[in-house]
């Protein structure tokens, strides 16, 4: 996934100072009165991510660019409970 959105070269670069910047999100909800869900999963949020199906910046040009957080988050494991 981190080669995909160009994070991998980033990682790899000696020269780079900054560490490569993915958050762990957990969210949940009500399905039924009687059950419930919670998933996990991580989230894209360094600046320099390029988006792999146009080859532009994820967040702009500019990276700070607004982009809905289900564009590039990715859910690892849902739990029904």
């Amino acid at each position: 996934m981190l080669k995909k959105f160009g994070l991998l070269d980033l990682i790899n670069d000696p020269n780079r100072t900054e560490p490569v910047q993915v958050a762990v999100t957990f969210d949940g909800g009500k399905v039924s009165r009687f059950l419930g869900h919670v998933t996990g999963g991580f989230k894209l949020v360094d600046k320099q991510c390029i988006d792999p199906k146009y080859g532009t910046f994820l967040f702009g040009d500019a990276h700070v660019e607004k982009v809905q957080s289900h564009v590039h988050w990715f859910f690892i494991k849902i739990a029904f409970a």
